[in-house]
């Protein structure tokens, strides 16, 4: 089994680590509560060819205002939107 050291206080435990990083965490929050609706739903997203609207919309809300914990979920549907804006997708339309 690893042992994982923490830079901050010298302790260690046992395990793999879990979570993300601090920065992309802290990055992650802000991206969530300032840009993700915009990114996931207006102006031009692809997602909503393939997925409804309303349950992204829950799925924000319910993180940013409830602050539910589904960050792999706002990560993959980053990820797709990401993929879809993508020069693939371009050429997909071409």
């Amino acid at each position: 089994m690893a042992t994982i050291v923490s830079h901050d206080t010298g302790m260690t435990r046992p395990g793999r680590k879990l979570g993300f990083s601090a920065p992309v965490d802290r990055r992650f929050g802000r991206w969530v509560h300032a840009e993700a609706e915009a990114y996931l739903l207006r102006p031009w997203p692809r997602t909503p060819a393939f997925l409804r609207e309303g349950p992204i919309r829950q799925l924000l809300t319910a993180v940013r205002d409830r602050r539910l914990s589904r960050a792999r979920q706002l990560i993959g549907l980053y990820v797709l939107e990401s993929w879809l804006r993508g020069p693939a997708s371009a050429v997909a339309r071409a």
